[in-house]
C-alpha cells in the first residue's frame, strides 16, 4: 500500500483547501440517496483514494472539483500545470527526503521554486535534470 496521493484525492484536498472546508464538515454535508444527510469522512476519503467504489460519493466527488475549478479558475490553473510538481513528487523521483527538497527549496539550492496558495513549494520539472540518478 502506497503514501503517495492519488489524482482526484489530491484534486478533492484542493477544492477544499480553496473552498475553505475541511474534509469532515465536507462529509457531514453530503446527501445521501435514501436523503440522510452527512457521511463519515473517511469513506469520502476512501472514494477519493480509489480504495473504495460507491458511486454517488465518486460523482459528488467530480462535481465538486469541476465546479471549483471553474469558480477559481486561476488557482486551479497554476496549481495543475504539469511543468510544476510539488516537494513530495521531485523526493520520490530523485529519491530525496521530503524535508531535504523544502530545505533545499528554501535555501535556493533547488533554483525555479515557488510556492503555492497553502504554501506549500513547487519545483519546476527541469530541475529533475540536475538530480534525478
Amino acid at each position: 500500500m502506497s503514501n503517495q496521493i492519488n489524482d482526484m484525492h489530491y484534486k478533492l484536498k484542493v477544492a477544499l483547501l480553496v473552498r475553505r472546508v475541511g474534509i469532515k464538515e465536507f462529509a457531514n454535508t453530503l446527501k445521501k440517496p435514501d436523503g440522510t444527510i452527512g457521511i463519515s469522512h473517511q469513506a469520502l476519503i476512501r472514494v477519493a483514494q480509489d480504495k473504495e467504489k460507491t458511486p454517488w460519493i465518486r460523482s459528488v466527488i467530480h462535481n465538486t472539483i469541476k465546479e471549483t475549478s471553474k469558480d477559481y479558475p486561476n488557482i486551479w490553473e497554476e496549481l495543475f500545470k504539469r511543468d510544476w510538481i510539488d516537494a513530495k513528487e521531485f523526493a520520490l523521483r530523485t529519491n530525496l527526503k521530503h524535508k531535504t527538497v523544502t530545505n533545499y527549496a528554501g535555501k535556493g539550492t533547488i533554483k525555479m521554486t515557488k510556492k503555492n496558495i497553502s504554501g506549500q513549494y513547487l519545483i519546476h520539472t527541469s530541475e529533475l535534470e540536475n538530480w534525478e540518478k
